[in-house]
């Protein structure tokens, strides 16, 4: 699904907090997926036009 989604030029951002908390900054992520702050996360959803969290 991310693959898809980072295809069709879609933003794909991880919480680097919650990234960290689970042990995932060690992990190679798909490609295009940028770990970010709370607050650049944030900011966003602010600007987006749509949103999908999961």
């Amino acid at each position: 699904m991310l693959k898809a989604v980072v295809s069709k030029k879609g933003a794909v951002h991880a919480c680097g907090t919650c990234a960290e908390a689970r042990g995932l900054q060690e992990l190679k992520l798909v490609e295009g997926v940028e770990v970010g702050t709370v607050s650049g996360l944030a900011q966003s959803v602010v600007e987006a036009d749509k949103v999908l969290t999961f």
